[in-house]
């Protein structure tokens, strides 16, 4: 990425004067680098350290003289500010430092047409435009002055996954345990490719997690692989309805201590969430020193006590904590996080390339808002609050509890360190895959037009992707059904679930055959049955009953005329 800086310097002074001017560039060294003033090219020296370069240019001339102003220049090649990954460019310009003395800042990015449009851009620019096979963004020293700017060009980001999940039953009966598969979110959209061996069901909990279950028998171990892509979007590609217990989002738990007298001190004078979000970005250090397996989880009031000792798991309970207990909503996802630079975008666990980073409820939207205080603090102020990039791929979400369910990665055996996940850039097929539900009828096939029969249909997915928004129609010939549908179905790929359903006859008496069919979401589904009159039959009993008595006693009176008939007279 080509940087061009260009200085209008103004002496304030009438007897002093500048003859140099330098600048101190953080990240990786910059490349071609050429300076200029109005008498031409500038002989630079740079000073190249492990984290900084900085760049000295001693001018041509002086200007000697109260008002009077140089205009000179820096241009240079900068590798780390913009990379292609997967499907999105993207590009990071850290904030300017020492922006007070400037009377006048602004920047103008441009950015080639090809990229694609703007996935996202923080802060806003000013203006934009397109110019000369350019798009054209110009930011304010207002905008530019406490953050820098990062943004992303391209539709979404894809990944493909491989997750190993362990499990041991260590007991000596059967159990039913579960594991964590990655869900959709409002901001992911998930799609397995294989699940082997296939759950039992997949449940989703009421934080959104999709629980596979599995039954294990008396110590019995289960490797369980899980294949998939997933689409990671800058805005909400659908709006999940507004959670029912958002009051548990509030409620203390062992690392988000609510109700302690510290936390509720600290919170007294912060009044909204982005107040909160600085508090934590400011307050807390990132400790590199602990970035390893197995580092002690501090929780928020530990990590008050020490803030040079924070990871991103102390960073995004601080946050939590403090939201909760100003009332906010708030909870924790725990999940992959992009990144090539370790250094401005750490992760906490080595081994499995996790990270932790949390989300607060906006009423005003009604989302879930992702944020990022750990690496708005890393990367020197690069704004995660706005907007989070598409680098972040939520592997389960803590709500109601701040430790389970547990992420992949950390199924682990016991005693083993195994690598059990692999996230890598992936390209997706153009075409969306189909939905494809299996319906079975939980019903006898004989029903009795006196008696209301109860039932189940299970749905089965067999897509890739989870099922929403059921459209389901029913239509009925000779009986009446009702149906219990769910408003909240959601149905996650390798999922089953039961719709109870009350059939009865449209008539008494009715005799004949019926049918059922039910159209979900464009797939058509029949179901034949016989339905027959009990108390029909009853009386058809009786009657043959009462007949058959008649018949045997009209048998028998028979036999007992015939035999007085035959036998021979009494003789005195």
């Amino acid at each position: 990425m080509k940087v061009k800086h260009e200085v209008a310097l103004t002496n304030k002074l009438s007897n002093v004067y500048a003859h140099e001017y330098s600048f101190t560039i953080e990240g990786m060294p910059p490349s071609e680098i050429y300076a200029w003033d109005d008498l031409g090219e500038i002989e630079y020296q740079a000073f190249i350290q492990p984290e900084t370069t900085r760049i000295a240019l001693p001018f041509n001339q002086e200007v000697v003289g109260k008002d009077k102003t140089l205009n000179f220049g820096l241009s240079y090649f900068k590798n780390d500010l913009i990379e292609k990954t997967g499907d999105v460019w993207e590009i990071i310009v850290p904030k300017f430092a020492n922006f007070e003395q400037a009377e006048n800042l602004s920047l103008q990015l441009e950015i080639p047409n090809e990229f694609g449009h703007v996935a996202f851009i923080s802060p806003s620019p000013v203006s934009q435009s397109i110019e000369g096979g350019y798009q054209i963004f110009k930011f304010t020293k207002e905008q530019i002055s406490h953050s820098g700017v990062v943004a992303a060009f391209g539709e979404f980001q894809t990944f493909k996954f491989e997750a190993t999940y362990h499990l041991e039953n260590s007991e000596n009966k059967k159990i039913i345990t579960e594991i964590a598969l990655p869900p959709d979110t409002s901001y992911q959209k998930i799609y397995y490719q294989v699940i082997e061996p296939e759950p039992e069901n997949v449940e989703v909990d009421s934080s959104g997690n999709w629980l596979a279950q599995y039954r294990l028998d008396p110590h019995q171990e289960l490797e369980i692989k899980a294949k998939g892509m997933v689409k990671v979007f800058a805005k909400p590609y659908q709006l999940f309805t507004k959670p029912d217990n958002l009051e548990v989002f509030l409620q203390p738990t062992r690392y988000w201590p609510v109700d302690e007298e510290l936390v509720k001190e600290k919170v007294e004078d912060l009044k909204t969430v982005e107040q909160i979000y600085k508090f934590v970005v400011n307050s807390l250090t990132y400790d590199y020193s602990r970035v390893r397996e197995g580092a002690k989880r501090l929780g928020a009031v530990d990590v008050l006590a020490e803030p040079e000792k924070a990871t991103c798991m102390e960073f995004t309970d601080l946050f939590i904590t403090l939201a909760r207990a100003a009332g906010i909503p708030a909870r924790e996802i725990n999940g992959f996080a992009y990144t090539t630079n370790p250094q401005l975008k750490p992760l906490s666990f080595v081994q499995d390339v996790l990270h932790a980073w949390p989300e607060y409820w906006d009423e005003a939207s009604g989302l879930w808002v992702q944020v990022d205080p750990t690496w708005q603090n890393t990367t020197g102020g690069v704004d995660y609050f706005n907007k989070l990039d598409l680098d972040h791929f939520a592997f389960v979400i803590h709500g109601e509890e701040d430790s389970y369910p547990f992420p992949a990665g950390a199924y682990k055996v016991p005693g083993e360190y195994s690598k059990d996940v692999l996230v890598e850039f992936g390209k997706f097929q153009e075409a969306e895959p189909e939905e494809k539900i299996e319906l079975i009828f939980d019903l006898p096939d004989l029903l009795a037009s006196e008696l209301k029969t109860k039932g189940n249909l299970k749905l089965f997915n067999l897509s890739p992707m989870a099922i929403y928004n059921f459209s389901t129609t029913i239509e009925t010939k000779g009986i009446n059904a009702i149906l219990a549908e769910d408003d909240n179905l959601v149905l996650p790929p390798f999922a089953y679930k039961s719709m109870p359903i009350e059939l009865s006859s449209s008539r008494f008496f009715e005799t004949g055959p019926a049918m059922i069919t039910l159209k979900i979401n464009n797939q058509v589904f029949e179901k034949p049955f016989r339905v027959e009159s009990l108390l029909l039959r009853g009386i058809i009993f009786i009657f043959a009953s009462v007949s058959l008595s008649l018949s045997v006693l009209y048998v028998y009176l028979r036999i007992r005329r015939r035999k007085k008939i035959d036998s021979p007279e009494e003789v005195c």
